[in-house]
């Protein structure tokens, strides 16, 4: 029988979340806000299955500086520009593109604000200073290349994200000020 700590380990892979163990006895987590309470409430035994090592998290390549941000986008209270749901979305979009894509992102040239950037004064209503992130909605990405995200709408039709790299006025989501 499965621990509840492992049971949650689980369910946060299996939404495309993660947890990592840091020095000393931090965890690294990316995960549905909906989770936050049981994540608190079993920390310490997450902990615990995390350093037997039965509970292992794969090796990502994402950038320090996107895990760090996201971590503390993922901590921070909701920003007035965006409704509860809205935000709750672009945590649970940016969790499983971290997952999903994240490394590779990066190592295609994929600049944070083409990833997570929104306009400053504006982040809702400038799509031309607006990451991949906030535009996802809910949608899967399918494929990424060094320019392009491919992302699936739903039945059977897709569209395609160009990133840009003029980001002239964008600000990661994590430093905005409301």
């Amino acid at each position: 029988m499965m621990s509840a700590a492992l049971e949650l380990i689980a369910a946060v892979r299996s939404v495309g979340g993660s947890i990592e163990l840091l020095p000393p006895d931090r965890l690294k987590v990316r995960a549905p806000i909906k989770m936050a309470d049981a994540i608190r409430t079993h920390k310490p035994a997450i902990i615990l299955e995390l350093k037997r090592g039965r509970a292992t998290d794969k090796a990502a390549r994402v950038p320090q500086e996107w895990d760090e941000g996201f971590a503390q986008l993922c901590s921070r209270s909701r920003s007035c520009a965006y409704t509860k749901q809205r935000w709750e979305q672009i945590i649970n979009d940016g969790s499983l593109f971290l997952d999903q894509w994240g490394g590779l992102a990066a190592s295609l040239g994929w600049r944070l604000e083409a990833v997570f950037g929104v306009d400053a004064t504006a982040p809702v209503w400038r799509y031309d200073r607006m990451g991949l992130v906030p535009l996802l909605e809910g949608r899967p990405v399918i494929a990424l290349t060094s320019v392009s995200a491919r992302i699936d709408c739903g039945s059977d039709i897709a569209t395609t994200y160009y990133r840009t790299n003029n980001a002239d006025g964008a600000v990661p989501l994590w430093t905005m000020k409301c």
